[in-house]
């Protein structure tokens, strides 16, 4: 064997480790979370069909809403984009519900301290991120990075029936599970580019992955910079309709820094950033 045949076959073994070893700590880890946010929210209302932003076609802003939210500063906002935003770059890949993974990205893998997997390309921005949140004060735990498809799907069907064994209808208990767990392909998570972030303070007191999370000094801390290191707030309170899910301020996701700067300027969703991206593009090409 080639010494670059070896090094082919050391790769492929050492990430089938390591999924093996996510496999098992997400598990454990998501498991607890999610019981968590069951026992915090103890009672479930029943949400009507239209109050269900996860279900049905997510929301895309055209030409009209975008005038209307960016007003007379919508050519200002055009000109201050970075000038290459490509659907196709590996930072920006595009995974809800209605952008679907056909497989897996391929990536090497880096790991956290707790041993939750990413795409190594963010390492250097991921390590300072967290150098600079202990420097303020604040002991980040990655509680999940990268979930393969696999077991996304096991995750799912785990809370789910959790949810029924815990008394929940059968309606409440998919709803529940509807709103904080993707379906198996339409999951950040198996890019290797997403993270839920909660502080060592909160675990600490008892909490777990839910948004009451946000008053955390953490979680404000994470809000205000976590862009200057190329990561954003991936679902945002208040665009459900255009996300698909419900408010998380404990996920963000990996964009890089010129993209992030952007987003967080103008307070945007992966999804109106795209958007505002291809509206640009046409306007450039005059269609």
């Amino acid at each position: 064997m080639t010494g670059e045949g070896f090094k082919r076959v050391r790769q492929m073994v050492y990430m089938i480790l390591l999924a093996g070893m996510v496999v098992v700590l997400g598990l454990v880890d998501q498991s607890s979370a999610f019981e968590s946010h069951a026992k915090l929210t103890n009672q479930v209302p029943a949400l009507k069909a239209n109050e269900r932003p996860s279900q049905g076609k997510l929301q895309v802003a055209g030409a009209d809403q975008l005038e209307a939210r960016f007003g007379g500063q919508l050519d200002q906002v055009l000109a201050e984009m970075p000038d290459s935003i490509d659907p196709k770059d590996w930072r920006l890949i595009l995974v809800n519900r209605q952008a679907l993974l056909d497989k897996e990205p391929d990536f090497e893998a880096a790991q956290t301290p707790e041993g939750q997997v990413y795409d190594q390309r963010l390492q250097g921005d991921l390590e300072a991120l967290m150098a600079d949140a202990r420097a303020a004060g604040y002991d980040l735990r990655t509680i999940s990075a990268f979930r393969s498809i696999e077991s996304q799907a096991y995750n799912r069907q785990h809370q789910y029936e959790t949810y029924l064994n815990q008394g929940k209808s059968k309606e409440e208990a998919e709803r529940m599970t509807d709103a904080y767990i993707a379906p198996e392909r339409a999951t950040e998570h198996a890019t290797g580019l997403a993270f839920d972030w909660l502080s060592q303070a909160w675990l600490d007191q008892g909490g777990g992955l839910d948004d009451s999370f946000v008053e955390d000094p953490a979680a404000q801390w994470l809000a205000d910079n976590a862009h200057k290191y190329g990561f954003i707030l991936r679902y945002l309170k208040d665009r459900e309709a255009i996300t698909g899910y419900e408010f998380e301020p404990w996920h963000y996701r990996y964009v890089g820094r010129e993209h992030a700067a952007f987003i967080q300027r103008y307070g945007l969703s992966l999804e109106e950033y795209l958007q505002l991206a291809r509206y640009r593009d046409q306007v450039k090409s005059g269609s």
